[in-house]
């Protein structure tokens, strides 16, 4: 199986002869409709994956010219955490086969590769089947719509971010094999990005967030820190929806620089001390109280 970019996926089932020459049995290939479309690059390789699997329902290797499938499908390994939801929902679905997944460069895959930039239309049973899977991905857009800021509003302002406009282009387009040092970061986050409605997203353990633009951070940490909730609970809050790298670095110049926070911060640790000795000295009297002790 391999999707093209832009315009479709294709598929090809195949068959080794008696001399291990592999003779083509049959093809499949379909046009992406516009919501496949927008998927990230990944997405569109695992979607050719399952466009396969349920064209054909049989099968014993399954091939592809995108390494990080490999990882994600492999049945033996365990699924990174913080996965997308959509690539979850596809290696639960493929958890039912008993199958081996192999990787083959481009230049060895042009059969279906062929047919993913040439794909014969849409296939309205297989896009039905996976539109009616599409509420697992709604919390996506729950959490823009229920955002302070609207979705518009992170969209545009990732299109004047130089450096988030361009992570959303790898996410959608495909990773180069040489990254700026500041994309690095980024690039071991690549299964866990996604984007909706022009919004980078993060998926995680505690969720799928909003990847904030530097114009919008200053706004968002004064929503965050409304409450006066102090270091440790803001970061919980902002871990919750947003996420931008020295994020809790942020948090804490914020609220260390906040005279409230600092007023009602709790009182420092206190450590017991023990009373210094007395130093031996000769004859001496107290007077308490009127009363003379010696």
């Amino acid at each position: 199986m391999a999707p093209h970019t832009d315009y479709g996926v294709g598929a090809v089932v195949s068959q080794k002869d008696e001399k291990r020459v592999e003779r083509p049995i049959a093809f499949a290939s379909k046009a992406l409709n516009k919501h496949q479309r927008n998927y990230s690059v990944i997405e569109k390789e695992a979607l050719a994956a399952i466009f396969g699997i349920k064209k054909f329902n049989e099968y014993f290797h399954l091939i592809t010219d995108h390494k990080p499938l490999i990882q994600l499908f492999n049945m033996r390994k365990k699924l990174p955490e913080g996965t997308a939801k959509k690539l979850q929902r596809w290696a639960l679905f493929l958890s039912d086969y008993n199958f081996q997944i192999h990787y083959r460069p481009t230049t060895k895959h042009g059969n279906a590769d062929a047919l993913s930039r040439l794909p014969m239309g849409p296939d309205l049973e297989f896009d039905e089947s996976e539109e009616s899977c599409h509420q697992v991905d709604e919390e996506d857009w729950e959490i823009l719509q229920e955002f302070p800021v609207t979705a518009k509003t992170i969209a545009l302002a990732t299109d004047r971010d130089c450096e988030l406009k361009q992570v959303r282009d790898f996410v959608k387009n495909g990773w180069p094999r040489r990254l700026l040092r500041s994309n690095a970061s980024w690039y071991l986050k690549r299964d866990r990005l996604s984007v909706k409605a022009g919004v980078l997203l993060l998926s995680g353990e505690q969720g799928t967030r909003v990847v904030v633009p530097v114009a919008l951070r200053e706004q968002i940490l004064k929503m965050l820190h409304e409450g006066h909730w102090g270091i440790v609970n803001t970061n919980q809050l902002a871990r919750r929806y947003c996420y931008w790298r020295e994020m809790d670095k942020d948090i804490q110049n914020l609220v260390k620089k906040c005279s409230a926070c600092q007023l009602n911060q709790s009182a420092p640790r206190q450590d017991w001390v023990s009373w210094p000795k007395p130093r031996p000295s000769g004859r001496a009297g107290l007077r308490v109280r009127g009363s003379h002790v010696t």
